[in-house]
């Protein structure tokens, strides 16, 4: 699988601990999705509940890992690219 994820998500949920910007936002992601997948949602990270237009818009755009369609709801689906 292929995705998109934004560490804007997940950044601030980490601890820096001397990493540079790019290296904390490499580490945020893997620890996201290490901790989503020890909690038992990461599935429903991969496989959001959208309704129909936003699965039609999702299969055309795509989706960024980590946003639900709570978070979503009123905002652009064109920035949320491949979700293959």
């Amino acid at each position: 699988m292929l995705v998109e994820a934004y560490p804007s998500l997940y950044r601030d949920r980490y601890l820096r601990e001397g990493r540079n910007g790019d290296q904390h936002d490499a580490y945020s992601i893997a620890a996201w999705l290490r901790d989503s997948d020890w909690e038992g949602s990461l599935l429903s990270h991969l496989e959001p509940a959208l309704s129909e237009a936003e699965l039609r818009a999702a299969r055309y755009e795509g989706w960024i890992l980590g946003v639900g369609p709570e978070t979503a709801r009123g905002r652009p689906l064109a920035a949320a690219l491949a979700v293959l």
